[in-house]
């Protein structure tokens, strides 16, 4: 998955996006072959302030419409469900949100299937709709403690546009969700070669799972790649300089290993703190806690950083 964050007048890209330097149509353009946002509607009591501090930035969330389709779909192909996708409710993901310390999550839906099901285009356009009018709901109902990064169908240009529109001005999320066509490693090159990152300066992309497994290859990208004579065309700063411009996200992914080659790769100010919930548990901050790293680089992870990104989720 790929989100873009954004104020107004920025955009970022493994989760939200804003509309500053291209209109919406070039971004959409430009971006339908790989494949979430925030909004923001207040901040926690002070009292809860000191007991939730955390930010999760990759957190999924099951309209009850979408909810059946999904469990339909995988009973129809014999899929065995996942527990925590069946046991979701708003209220249980407070809850748990409350066990964890997370002061804010920020919604999107899980990239497979997506809200696809094979309904094409205008089915799956107003399921988009459902899901971001549900997100903005929760919102509502729960102020402070979720964002939104707006779902879209990608399955007809027009249609989704006006999903972007609506997601921004009228929901006032922070941005919206694109979903990898393949997976996150082949997002990421396909993007760098094909000179996206070069040419949408004002994107500040959020890539999940820590960039799969970017942080290995990308020796080998830049090996293969590195040395063309037209790479200021495609890679400004050089491959290295490119990747190291993402932000990337710690869902499912805080395993000592994958930390390690993601932070040789990036400083810690490009990393924030996601789960994948509620197919992974929320308290997995006590992973990155017990691999030694500095207590101001575990904040930023656990924080700043997607506040960076998204100036609105400042308490």
């Amino acid at each position: 998955m790929t989100n873009l964050a954004s104020a107004r007048n920025h955009l970022q890209g493994c989760a939200c996006c804003g509309t500053s330097g291209l209109s919406r149509r070039q971004f959409i353009a430009g971006t339908l072959a790989i494949g979430a946002a925030a909004a923001w509607s207040g901040g926690p009591t002070p009292a809860l302030a000191l007991e939730r501090t955390l930010i999760d930035t990759h957190h999924h969330f099951y309209p009850p419409g979408y909810q059946k389709l999904w469990l339909d779909y995988e009973d129809q192909r014999k899929i065995p469900h996942f527990a925590g996708q069946v046991a979701w409710s708003k209220q249980k993901a407070i809850e748990d949100m409350d066990r964890a310390g997370i002061r804010t999550a920020m919604l999107s839906v899980a990239s497979t299937p997506g809200v696809w099901f094979d309904l094409g285009p205008d089915k799956a356009g107003e399921l988009a709709r459902t899901c971001n009018d549900f997100a903005a709901e929760m919102m509502r109902d729960y102020p402070g403690r979720f964002g939104l990064f707006a779902t879209l169908s990608m399955l007809d240009i027009d249609q989704t546009l006006k999903e972007i529109e609506y997601a921004l001005d009228t929901l006032r999320a922070d941005g919206v969700g694109l979903q990898t066509n393949y997976d996150t490693t082949r997002t990421v090159t396909s993007l760098l070669l094909s000179g996206g990152f070069a040419r949408w300066r004002d994107i500040a992309w959020l890539f999940s799972h820590a960039g799969g497994t970017v942080p290995m290859m990308a020796g080998r990208i830049d090996a293969f790649y590195g040395a063309r004579p037209n790479i200021k065309e495609f890679a400004p700063d050089g491959i290295l300089g490119e990747l190291k411009r993402l932000n990337y996200d710690t869902a499912n992914a805080t395993s000592a290993p994958a930390i390690a080659a993601l932070m040789k790769l990036v400083p810690a100010s490009r990393v924030t703190y996601g789960t994948d919930y509620p197919y992974f548990q929320l308290d997995q901050m006590k992973n990155l806690e017990q691999l030694g790293l500095d207590a101001s680089d575990l904040k930023a992870i656990g924080s700043e950083n997607a506040i960076r990104l998204i100036p609105r989720l400042k308490a």
